[in-house]
């Protein structure tokens, strides 16, 4: 795996760690939040920081080794959800009753995030088409 791209997965995981740490802490410390809402924020954060991890370690792991099969599959996942979380996020944040500054930073948050999460779903399909057999 290119360099640049092993940079880009460490950048993807770093950003996504930063993004669900914060949202675990702001749910956490929530008074207007009920807690079902704060229990689905953060078993949402976990997911999200379970992928960064995995896609911190591919990109450590890649740095000698060629990405396998499961790897692959990792970061297309990792991609998939990133980019579907964002959008039905962004979609019910700007259509609710939230400030102009809340939507402005959240729809930013979203595109940051879905772009970050490209070189991911690039780095796993590249894999997918190289492989000639199954294993």
């Amino acid at each position: 795996m290119p360099s640049s791209t092993r940079r880009w997965l460490v950048v993807l995981a770093a950003w996504t760690a930063f993004v669900w740490i914060n949202r675990i802490v702001n749910a956490w410390g929530s008074t207007t939040e009920t807690a079902v809402a704060k229990g689905v924020s953060i078993v949402l954060a976990t997911v999200f920081l379970a992928f960064a991890a995995a896609t911190a370690r591919i990109a450590w792991r890649a740095r000698r080794e060629p990405l396998d099969r499961v790897s692959a599959l990792v970061l297309r996942a990792f991609a998939g959800w990133a980019v579907s979380v964002w959008l039905v996020r962004a979609l019910a944040i700007v259509l609710a009753d939230h400030s102009a500054g809340f939507k402005a930073v959240h729809v930013a948050l979203a595109v940051i995030s879905i772009g970050l999460s490209l070189p991911a779903w690039a780095a796993g399909s590249r894999r997918w088409s190289l492989q000639v057999t199954p294993g």
